[in-house]
């Protein structure tokens, strides 16, 4: 079995993706938290309590989505924060969150994932947000994963596998090791209840990714004593 740069840079990458939680209307009508911080490949969960939805809008436009935003579709939430959408980060520029359900947009039910510097903050969307007239998500859902289960769904860490004849006993001892590895991975959740400990919260997120660092260096140490031994 050989492992290529590649096959390691993509289990590392699984390694360090992150779940971060979100709560949509839990105690009223916000985002919690309402400012996300999230990676390439990270995956946000959306926790829905009463009825809500999760539709994104350009700055310029709080409250009306565009055909190519996404829409999670109005969703009846419990006091358990189910249903969940699930929405995967393929970049880092900056996503603005809001509720299309009635006047909550206007009431200041939005939120921002990877806010930028300068003016467009989210206060001034809110501000914004005010004089619009209707919310306008689009039209179906799209983006995205539903779910019913209790709890965060996400994509757990691939395993190693072994597919080369021969040497049969060393592949599968590989194989076996590497999958032991990479169960040890934890998915950091990171779950704010008010946007006044945003920082604590993002405190902890850059602590985990360094934990996640270092974790991914001891698999990469691993993964290369591996393939010697294969060789």
């Amino acid at each position: 079995m050989q492992l290529t740069l590649v096959n390691v840079l993509a289990l590392a990458a699984a390694v360090m993706a992150e779940t971060i939680t979100v709560d949509v209307g839990k105690g009223g009508l916000h985002f919690s938290p309402e400012k996300i911080t999230a990676q390439k490949g990270d995956e946000i969960v959306f926790h829905f309590y009463s009825t809500h939805s999760v539709a994104t809008s350009s700055f310029s436009d709080p409250c009306v989505s565009g055909a190519n935003d996404v829409f999670s579709g109005v969703q009846s939430g419990t006091d358990a924060g189910t249903p969940t959408w699930t929405l995967s980060i393929l970049d880092t520029v900056p996503i603005w969150v809001y509720c299309s359900v009635g006047k909550h947009c206007q009431n200041g039910m939005a939120a921002v994932i990877n806010e930028p510097s300068g003016n467009q903050t989210i206060d001034a969307y809110k501000e914004a947000a005010v004089n619009v007239e209707a919310a306008k998500p689009p039209a179906e859902a799209q983006g995205g994963t539903v779910s019913s289960e209790t709890g965060a769904s996400g994509s757990a860490a691939p395993s190693a596998t072994a597919s080369a004849s021969g040497n049969s006993t060393k592949n599968q001892t590989m194989t076996t090791t590497a999958t032991s590895v990479l169960q040890t991975s934890h998915t950091t959740t990171v779950t704010s209840t008010s946007a006044a400990n945003s920082g604590t919260a993002a405190g902890k997120s850059a602590a985990n990714k360094q934990d996640n660092m270092s974790f991914v260096l001891q698999f990469l140490t691993v993964v290369g004593g591996l393939a010697a031994f294969v060789i």
